[in-house]
């Protein structure tokens, strides 16, 4: 077994986290494309209900167990770091069977009364065990990153994706045929398939490597404050606030799966249509919506480091201005990132989805882009100081807000989905001007929101101006014309011909500076010897 140190650590873990995402990504692309809005919105009811159960389960164990295996390998107590890793995986798998068996026993009203849709139940009965897959994962995971060995974790995770979309697809259009109900059901259970994918990858590391790790960790002398009753004392101490502040989230999503449906149905709207709607909103628009955050969350990663280290040294100067870099390139993502999926929201959605109103909330939803980039980058900047508890209130704030506003725009007849993805837009901003604000009190950063969206206004306005001519141009021509009359030739053109018109207008008006590119490490650092000697 390999070591790494922090920063090759978070490196693996960000390029496995990237590869995972984009495989989720295309998985969210193919659904829709082969199963249709209903059965995505069914899947999207049901899973909620899962990923709350999951949190539960799962969502402190990781960092738990990666904390007092660290402390017991420091020790250099072999005997140490095996006892914690058995006492919490003991009592995690005990939580994971526990929900798990609660999940299934409680589908019938979830689904029936909760969700008011009976057909999300054999959804949330196949995905529970799951659950107990995650567990055992989760906990594993843990302990090798107490290690300070990240390739397991990484193997894992696209393992478990690798898996899971092939899996998802066959059995969703397999089971299709019996039913809309079914369709979802079989996509569900192609995700619990992949979750056993991913825990079997670590066990088999840890079978294979146990042994070697106890000789190489030290003698098995008796472990310093490990008794058992002290371990699940210190699991519980370091798990419960995590799984609070990571509970936020999934709360929140439930919630709309409850809500939106319900206040649809409320001005009229049959289930079938609902679950239309509900399909285009959380698993078609909210996926191309949230799609530029890969950018931005990869961003967020180098910055913890980057920031603790300027910490460390005491060095506001350079602290300020990682800062200030932080802020602008995630506004110089999110900004064109958001621009584009207004004006190309109906081709965009009929190219990847077939499904053209997907863009009716798209639009709405793509207002909170930026403000979703700008939370990422100012979560890592507080992370990094040491602030961790400050953007989870925020969070819970901005979720707070997008609840009641989902609850009062969603049943105005005039607006219906369209006030759902409203809500969540505001959600973001809410979230993302708190941690700003945060960031400014902490760092003594004064922000010229004129310079930050004035400066790289003129690209964005050529990059608008760019991609209608191109898309308009293109479709007049004709090429490779679909059923709905858009042309996945037009679109991509126009998406390549805005990018590359962006970054040129940014790259001469000065707006992207040479040290910009080093915050995404050693490729940054690449690319900016690059920069520099693009004369």
């Amino acid at each position: 077994m390999r070591k790494q140190n922090f920063l090759q650590g978070a490196a693996i873990l960000a390029v496995a986290g990237f590869a995972s995402r984009l495989l989720g990504a295309i998985l969210r692309i193919l659904l829709p494309r082969l199963l249709g809005a209903e059965v995505i919105g069914v899947l999207e009811m049901a899973t909620p209900v899962y990923t709350l159960f999951t949190v539960v389960a799962v969502a402190g164990l990781p960092v738990t167990v990666s904390k007092l295996v660290a402390e017991q390998a420091t020790l250099r107590s072999s005997e140490g770091v095996f006892r914690v890793f058995h006492v919490a995986t003991a009592f995690f798998l005990l939580v994971g069977i526990t929900l798990s068996f609660l999940l299934v026993i409680s589908a019938h009203g979830l689904a029936s009364r909760v969700l008011g849709d009976f057909g999300a139940f054999y959804s949330i009965v196949v995905f529970a065990p799951a659950i107990l897959f995650l567990s055992v994962a989760a906990a594993l995971r843990g302990f090798f990153q107490g290690l300070q060995d990240m390739i397991p974790s990484a193997l894992s995770q696209i393992a478990e994706q690798v898996v899971r979309v092939p899996m998802m697809l066959l059995l969703a259009v397999i089971w299709l045929p019996s039913g809309v109900e079914y369709g979802a059901a079989g996509a569900a259970l192609g995700g619990a398939i992949g979750a056993a994918a991913g825990s079997m990858v670590l066990v088999a590391i840890y079978l294979r490597s146990r042994k070697k790790l106890r000789a190489e960790i030290g003698p098995a002398r008796p472990p310093a404050g490990a008794s058992t009753g002290r371990i699940l004392f210190r699991v519980l101490y370091l798990a419960v606030p995590i799984v609070i502040g990571a509970l936020i989230a999934p709360v929140m999503t439930l919630l709309d799966a409850v809500i939106v449906p319900r206040q649809l149905q409320k001005i009229g709207m049959a289930m079938e249509i609902v679950r239309r709607l509900f399909g285009e909103l959380n698993g078609m628009a909210m996926v191309l919506a949230i799609f530029p955050s890969l950018l931005t969350q990869a961003l967020a990663v180098s910055l913890v480091p980057a920031v603790a280290g300027a910490m460390v040294v005491k060095d506001r100067g350079l602290l300020k201005e990682r800062v200030e870099d932080a802020v602008r390139l995630s506004i110089l993502v999110g900004l064109p990132a958001a621009a584009g999926l207004v004006i190309l929201a109906e081709p965009i959605c009929t190219f990847l989805f077939t499904d053209p109103g997907a863009a009716i909330p798209l639009v709405y939803l793509a207002l909170g882009t930026p403000f979703l980039c700008l939370q990422d980058a100012t979560v890592g900047i507080l992370q990094g100081m040491g602030h961790v508890r400050e953007p989870v209130w925020y969070l819970f704030y901005g979720a707070l807000a997008k609840g009641v506003l989902t609850y009062l725009l969603t049943g105005i007849p005039s607006l219906g989905v369209r006030g759902a993805a409203l809500a969540t837009a505001v959600g973001f901003s809410v979230t993302a001007m708190l941690n700003l604000r945060a960031v400014c009190r902490h760092t003594g950063t004064r922000f010229n929101l004129g310079d930050l969206v004035a400066k790289p206004a003129f690209s964005l306005i050529l990059m608008v101006v760019v991609v209608n001519s191109v898309y308009n141009f293109l479709s007049a021509m004709g090429i490779i014309y679909n059923s709905q009359g858009n042309s996945a030739v037009s679109t991509l053109g126009a998406v390549m011909a805005g990018a590359v018109v962006y970054l040129l207008g940014i790259a001469v008006s000065g707006v992207l500076k040479e040290r910009d590119l080093k915050v995404f490490g050693r490729v940054g650092e690449r690319l900016a010897l690059l920069w520099k000697g693009r004369g």
